[in-house]
């Protein structure tokens, strides 16, 4: 019996028909298997993208946690600089130049507190003195009287002229004081 290729056609036709009935179930699984692993792949890569994103928030988080670490310490550290160096009126800060100026034997003439400059935490104010001196040893008494009081003081400028007479050398200091802004 001699078939022809139509028929050969359709009964291939009829085999793969009856195979798929006999094993849709199966089929329909592996579909369904299949659909749901490209679901949790795609599931799984939002998730991992989304872990990825709050470990790298976290390190952030971190760095920022070190960064408040440090400042609380430099604020702990400007209090202890705030109690070492006293904030001064200027009505303190002239006593105190009057009074190392008379433990030395220096005379002011005059004290003429400049403007005071805002510099961060602390207040820097000039004071301009004009002074006359017997010899250089009182001269080096007073600035050591200056360096070692409980306020701070920085010479910024002598100069002199012996237009004195009698009371010695005249000098014009620039001093600057520095305080703690509270």
């Amino acid at each position: 019996m001699e078939l022809n290729k139509g028929a050969f056609a359709q009964l291939k036709k009829v085999d793969a028909l009856e195979l798929f009935l006999e094993h849709k179930n199966k089929i329909v699984n592996i579909a369904v298997i299949i659909l749901a692993l490209f679901i949790a792949f795609k599931i799984h890569a939002k998730q991992v993208k989304v872990v990825n994103t709050y470990k790298g928030n976290m390190a952030i988080e971190k760095k920022k946690n070190v960064l408040l670490g440090e400042i609380d310490k430099l604020i702990v550290d400007l209090s202890a600089y705030g109690k070492v160096l006293p904030s001064n009126t200027p009505e303190a800060l002239m006593n105190t130049l009057s009074g190392i100026a008379q433990e030395t034997g220096v005379k002011i003439f005059s004290i003429k507190p400049g403007d005071t400059q805002v510099t961060g935490d602390y207040l820097k104010t000039p004071i301009y003195l004009t002074i006359s001196c017997p010899n250089y040893n009182v001269l080096g008494k007073f600035i050591s009287g200056l360096e070692n009081s409980a306020e701070l003081f920085q010479v910024e400028s002598i100069s002199v002229s012996f237009e004195g007479g009698k009371e010695g050398a005249m000098l014009t200091l620039i001093i600057t004081n520095i305080a703690f802004k509270k």
